[in-house]
């Protein structure tokens, strides 16, 4: 092997190793290990994970491009922090990115569609009488993806992903509210029983219902932690 081609196997067993990285700092944010506005320091996150700074300074570009991380020069890198008007903006953008696919679904959705839906809503279930947060995320995460597959627009599902991207930190503060995980669960087979009753209206009725209760919780944790309103 030349060493141009070893050069280059190096480069790809860094970049994996980066984005290994990357996606276990994420999960550490989903779960609320590390806050918003925390630190990341990168001799710390080395020893963890047993590496040099080069694959964990890799990992956090990774998570800036993603939004969930930013870099402030000469101080740091930090999990995203937002104001109150940016977690609302957020919030919507993100409710009517669900209400396109939803309307799509309301029109288009087959049986077995539907029930895959179904499944994933028992899933949720499970998780939320464990209250299990971590895993009960994921299901959520599993569910839109099913409805932006079943929606079949494939520029709207990336838009969405992005913003879901943008709120992983705040995830786990919404759902940490003693009431939210029954609430939330109520609320989802709601949503997929007015789905399956082909009743668009209901079904967009029942998720600005979710969102509204969610946005409420995440901005009262939000208040605590000292989030400015601007």
């Amino acid at each position: 092997m030349s060493n141009s081609e070893e050069t280059s196997m190096l480069d790809i067993t860094r970049s994996t190793l980066a984005q290994q990285i990357a996606r276990s700092i994420a999960e550490a944010i989903v779960h609320g290990q590390l806050q918003p506005g925390e630190r990341l320091n990168e001799i710390e996150l080395g020893h963890r994970f047993g590496t040099s700074r080069a694959p964990i300074r890799e990992a956090t570009y990774i998570l800036e491009r993603e939004g969930v991380v930013v870099r402030h020069p000469r101080r740091g890198v930090f999990v995203r922090d937002y104001t109150i008007k940016e977690l609302k903006d957020l919030y919507d953008a993100t409710y009517r990115l669900e209400e396109l696919a939803l309307t799509r679904v309301a029109a288009e959705a087959t049986d077995p569609q539907l029930g895959r839906l179904h499944a994933i809503a028992d899933q949720m279930g499970h998780a939320a009488k464990k209250r299990d947060i971590p895993t009960y995320i994921g299901l959520v995460e599993a569910m839109f993806q099913e409805v932006f597959r079943i929606a079949g627009n494939e520029v709207l599902q990336d838009f969405y992903a992005q913003m879901r991207s943008r709120l992983k930190p705040f995830r786990f503060m919404s759902l940490s509210h003693p009431d939210s995980l029954s609430h939330s669960v109520a609320e989802y087979q709601a949503i997929l029983a007015a789905l399956e009753a082909r009743d668009l209206p209901g079904a967009l009725a029942e998720l600005r219902r979710k969102e509204t209760r969610a946005v409420t919780h995440l901005l009262e944790a939000a208040r605590e932690r000292g989030a400015s309103a601007a």
